[in-house]
């Protein structure tokens, strides 16, 4: 992937980030290749933060006939004692389906100071 991947949604947050000042960008995407999902996931923050990451990182499934999205595969909260957290990981997934992934961007500088931006990726169907 790279940034400017469509695939990729990448978000440079200057007017969300003024609140609390600790996360300046943030993307997360989806591709597929025959039935496994390729997932990538970013955040950055300014460098006095000390934990960053994923809060609820979540694929859902849905069919195309559908108009609800259920929880498919459940990554729980993902972090790194760093102002920079990166992921990429794989799923081998079922066909027939159309996939999303959904988090949370985290930050934290001090135990009273947090951010976090909610995320929907790009829709793949399988």
């Amino acid at each position: 992937f790279s940034l400017t991947s469509p695939i990729f949604e990448s978000v440079n947050n200057f007017e969300e980030s003024r609140a609390s000042g600790l996360i300046l960008s943030y993307g997360l995407g989806l591709s597929v290749s025959g039935k496994t999902l390729t997932i990538r996931a970013e955040t950055y923050c300014v460098t006095s933060v000390v934990k960053s990451g994923f809060k609820n990182l979540v694929v859902q499934r849905k069919l195309s006939t559908s108009s609800t999205w259920s929880d498919y595969y459940d990554y729980g909260d993902l972090y790194n004692d760093t102002y920079a957290a990166l992921l990429t990981t794989n799923l081998a997934v079922s066909s027939g389906y159309q996939y999303r992934v959904t988090c949370k961007h985290y930050a934290k500088k001090s135990l009273l100071v947090t951010e976090n931006i909610s995320h929907v990726s790009n829709i793949v169907t399988v």
